[in-house]
């Protein structure tokens, strides 16, 4: 495998908000011209693009008291081409556009999908011949504000190419459809296409399909790995890691922000001492470790669903600890009845955004149980974002969780710890289906329901990642039956398809117990089912040094 530098030069980006979007205006003007029927689209645009610069331009994670420019703590992204076994490219490039064609980028939770989004949106918005359009999929209004650009674009493609062949700038049978003082390329950074149901993602698929066939830009979308992509053609990319340089210089600002006076490589080197290797190339991770750094470090959790367990549990602790000095409440709540509000939030709501009216909704809910004095509402709601920072206000009377694992785990918690989650109520495996299983004593009766009625096992194996509970002889003989269901997932065909790629997935995500039954059984017979069992075994097991 190639070496890639991981000290690999980027631009420098002082991010000057005012002259970002200053800029990104002039060119969204100058793109849609000044004609009346683009009034209203070009309002929305103007005030859509000046939103997404400034929540770009900072971060703010779960328990940080205040938001880092996004310049200060961005490493590198480095994207891995899908099938390839060295071949790596950065992102931001030194001073070219890298990523110039339809492409759509793949991480598993916490890898960086959003953040590395929001870094090519504000380096593309500097870039004189580009117009970026930031995306964010849980949003319905930025979902509208896309179509209604690709549907205008759509509506005057011929008029604008008619226009260029009547001044002659390029030959009749040239397809460029844009004008010469129209040249600007449109980019969509478009996030979160995991976020979506499938009905909601085949519907993107075609805005997608659509607006690459209109020849006036192109698009960067993020899902995360091991979901399908309904019917676009495009350049697979996968977020490498981050490397230990950038996990020193990433952490060493997060340090800071949480006061915590342990040099960045000193954090790293104890993280790796007590076997938490896998957190330091995890941003989310490495961000929730360092809420915890405060803590015992030897009792942290060996999974990314304990750690934000455990991230939540510390956060709840100091509310309790910290109570009418750090910052003054009137409210008879503790840490944990917040927490369990939160619970209710999450689980009420399938998306990530919701209405101001829905969220109250869920807070009346859980205060008509609570047993305790009356308490305000929307004080209750102000509390819970000011500590926690895991629900925030995202305009328009919206609000939003700031990442999808967060919500998932907070509304998986609720599920089971109010006796709702069952066999029946299981109506599909997702993430949240996925961390419920994981809180529970056993769940080999959820699993063997999710690997015997869908070839997708998405869920199957972000819940093995977790490590759950369960009987592993019983769930590799399920396993068997899965793949002789659906034996067309495994058969290979002509080149690479996802669906080969989530079944040679599923072994990282086991534990050993798993890949030594399913490896008895894949012994057990002589067909081309139990041959690529036996092979994706053994080539896991070979990787473990077992």
């Amino acid at each position: 495998m190639a070496e890639f530098p991981s000290d690999l030069p980027i631009p420098a980006l002082s991010i000057e908000i005012g002259s970002l979007v200053a800029s990104a205006l002039a060119k969204i003007t100058s793109f849609l011209g000044s004609a009346s029927r683009f009034a209203d689209l070009q309002t929305r645009l103007t005030h859509h693009t000046e939103h997404k610069v400034k929540q770009a331009s900072f971060v703010q994670c779960i328990g940080m008291q205040k938001p880092l420019r996004l310049d200060a703590i961005y490493q590198s992204t480095r994207l891995r081409v899908a099938g390839s076994a060295d071949e790596l490219i950065a992102f931001p490039s030194t001073d070219t556009l890298t990523l110039n064609h339809d492409c759509i980028v793949f991480a598993s939770p916490g890898h960086g999908k959003t953040i590395f989004l929001h870094r090519a949106f504000l380096h593309l918005a500097t870039n004189p011949k580009v117009i970026p359009v930031l995306i964010t999929l849980r949003y319905a209004e930025d979902q509208e504000l896309m179509r209604m650009l690709i549907a205008m674009i759509a509506e005057h493609l011929d008029e604008w190419k008619d226009e260029l062949r009547k001044k002659k700038l390029t030959p009749r049978d040239s397809t460029p459809p844009l004008p010469a003082d129209r040249k600007s390329r449109l980019i969509l950074l478009v996030d979160g296409y995991d976020e979506l149901d499938s009905e909601e993602r085949s519907a993107l698929s075609s805005d997608l399909r659509q607006f690459s066939g209109l020849g006036v830009g192109h698009y960067i979308l993020t899902c995360r790995s091991h979901y399908d992509i309904i019917d676009l053609i495009a350049t697979h990319y996968s977020i490498s890691p981050f490397s230990e340089k950038e996990a020193i210089a990433f952490s060493s600002e997060f340090l800071g922000a949480f006061g915590v006076e342990t040099p960045a490589a000193q954090f790293i080197e104890e993280l790796r001492d007590h076997g938490f290797a896998d957190f330091v190339t995890n941003p989310l991770l490495l961000t929730l470790t360092c809420i915890l750094k405060t803590g015992a470090l030897k009792t942290l959790p060996r999974t990314s669903l304990g750690l934000i367990r455990r991230a939540l549990d510390l956060l709840t602790f100091r509310w309790d600890e910290q109570r009418g000095i750090a910052r003054e409440s009137r409210l008879p709540l503790d840490g944990e009845d917040r927490i369990r509000c939160l619970m209710q939030i999450a689980f009420d709501s399938q998306d990530l955004a919701m209405s101001e009216g829905k969220v109250f909704a869920s807070i009346d809910s859980f205060l008509k149980r609570y047993q305790g004095p009356r308490v305000n509402p929307s004080a209750l709601l102000a509390e819970l974002t000011q500590w926690y920072g895991v629900l925030v206000p995202a305009g328009n009377s919206q609000w939003v969780f700031v990442h999808k694992t967060l919500h998932d785990f907070l509304a998986a918690r609720y599920w089971v710890e109010s006796g709702q989650f069952t066999l029946r109520n299981m109506k599909k495996f997702d993430s949240r289906g996925a961390y419920a299983c994981c809180l529970i004593p056993d769940a080999t009766a959820f699993l063997r329901k999710a690997l015997i009625r869908s070839a997708d096992i998405s869920g199957v194996i972000e819940c093995l990642y977790n490590r759950p509970a369960f009987n592993e002889r019983d769930i590799a003989r399920i396993m068997m039956k899965h793949y002789e269901k659906f034996s067309s997932y495994i058969i290979p065909k002509d080149g690479v398809t996802v669906n080969e790629q989530v079944f040679h997935n599923w072994a990282p995500a086991a534990s050993d117990q798993l890949l030594s039954a399913v490896m008895q059984i894949a012994n057990s017979g002589n067909s081309e089912i139990h041959k690529n069992l036996c092979d994706t075994v053994a080539a896991e097991m070979e990787l473990r040094g077992r």
